[in-house]
């Protein structure tokens, strides 16, 4: 027996009842909260997933293709039917290989809404996004290739900074060149510091330098950037090998991308005749042979031996691919498009001269800069177009654009990073020292022991 709250006496099958009700009661409410948590996870779902309902299709042999909802959206204008005797040709053909009627596998349609197309077909849609995305740095990259930039100064002027060169002579100092097209090359003294200390541009209407304020002694911060103007301009920077140069550029250092599209002529070459890491020991084996038969040639005095050296029948093998490629640096490059050999002696000196030594041969590694990027643009005026005839969709161009812009946001980790990679090598470096000199000293330990090599 069971009392009720006002003191009552409750029999037992009405309290039974009672407990029956009250659980109906927590199953009706536990069973609405359930429906309502079931109601959200459908309507969260609904919201994240971008899957849509639409039907199955198959083509006239029964293989699954794209499904309604896609196809509409892709093929604006519908497809015609494939020509019946194709159709009866490819069933022959199934037929004979018992797979005609063959069970495949039949997934449920895939369908979502895809951005709207933009043109008539994929070739047009791609193609749009493609220029859209290139230009208009295609365009100016073109009229830079067809351009022909003054003759590089014949005196330099020893100003921190950027100074612009006109073809009359006459020079002005600038804050950074105004271009919309630039020939770009950075010389660094690398043992001293990763910092430029003089750099050379040339665009169709002018030259310019830069010169270093640690170079000329004007600061003892060796740490100089190289400005190039509003981030926010359009421009096409060409150099060979631009990944290097362009770390050596302050704008590239802001968190928000500038509009220079850096165009590497290496990259060009490589798209163009370049060659695989397998090839490269073939073509410097031929390269080397090659030079030591027309040094011979040039010092022998009879025609005979000259003749058989230059016989064609000993060039048929390099004539296959050698040729036609070369290896990367703008030495080779150089000779390889515009057969002109280039002296890199000069080059040298920057890592041998300290800070006075750069400044008492100022004017001969200044005409070695711009010489280089004079190379560059005659080498960017050959690839260039020959890369468009390669790869001419515009997408090609963009991605080129793009992959030569990256950047790599770090934090104060990096220098942790840096530390522990340098510690780790240094580490593995030691024991790998300390393993050849206990080798050394077991040989050493039984080198005149005779018995002990005739094993």
């Amino acid at each position: 027996m069971f009392t009720t709250a006002a003191g009552r006496p409750l029999h037992g099958s009405t309290a039974s009842f009672i407990r029956i009700a009250r659980h109906q009661a927590f199953r009706r409410h536990a069973w609405r909260a359930h429906v309502r948590w079931l109601a959200a996870v459908a309507e969260q779902k609904k919201q994240t997933t971008l899957a849509l309902p639409s039907e199955a299709r198959y083509n006239e042999i029964g293989v699954q293709q794209l499904s309604s909802h896609v196809f509409d959206q892709i093929f604006l204008n519908g497809t015609k039917p494939p020509p019946p005797e194709l159709v009866e040709l490819s069933k022959d053909h199934l037929r004979r290989h018992d797979l005609l009627g063959k069970n495949t596998d039949k997934s449920d349609p895939i369908a979502f809404d895809l951005p709207p197309l933009q043109g008539d077909n994929l070739d047009h849609h791609f193609h749009k996004l493609g220029l859209d995305c290139a230009e208009p740095f295609l365009s100016n990259a073109k009229q830079f290739a067809r351009a022909n930039p003054p003759p590089k100064p014949r005196q330099w002027v020893r100003e921190s900074g950027w100074t612009k060169y006109y073809p009359d002579g006459q020079t002005e100092k600038v804050d950074a060149p105004d271009e919309t097209a630039l020939c770009f090359d950075t010389e660094v003294m690398w043992k001293e510091s990763p910092f430029a200390v003089m750099a050379c541009a040339s665009s169709p209407t002018a030259w310019y330098a830069w010169l270093s304020p640690w170079l000329l002694g004007e600061t003892e911060n060796e740490r100089q950037l190289i400005p190039l103007g509003d981030p926010t301009k359009d421009r096409v920077i060409v150099g060979h090998n631009i990944g290097y140069d362009r770390a050596r550029i302050l704008e590239e250092y802001n968190i928000k991308q500038t509009r220079n599209a850096f165009l590497d002529t290496m990259s060009l070459h490589v798209a163009v005749n370049g060659m695989c890491s397998q090839q490269r020991p073939t073509w410097m084996k031929h390269k080397k042979n090659r030079e030591h038969r027309e040094m011979i040639a040039s010092q022998t005095p009879g025609h005979d031996l000259a003749e058989l050296l230059s016989n064609q029948g000993m060039h048929d093998e390099e004539e296959l691919w050698v040729e036609r490629s070369s290896i990367n640096s703008l030495r080779d490059v150089a000779k390889f498009h515009l057969n002109i050999s280039i002296d890199k002696a000069v080059r040298d000196d920057f890592g041998e001269l300290d800070r006075e030594g750069i400044l008492e041969k100022l004017d001969e590694l200044m005409d070695y800069c711009a010489a280089d990027v004079s190379i560059t643009h005659r080498v960017y005026s050959i690839v260039f177009p020959n890369f468009l005839r390669v790869c001419p969709h515009p997408v090609s161009f963009a991605a080129l654009r793009h992959l030569s812009s990256v950047i790599l946001p770090v934090n104060k980790s990096w220098d942790a990073y840096i530390a522990n990679a340098e510690a780790t090598y240094q580490k593995l470096s030691d024991a790998v020292q300390e393993r050849l000199v206990g080798l050394t000293e077991n040989a050493l330990e039984i080198k005149n022991d005779a018995d002990k090599w005739q094993k």
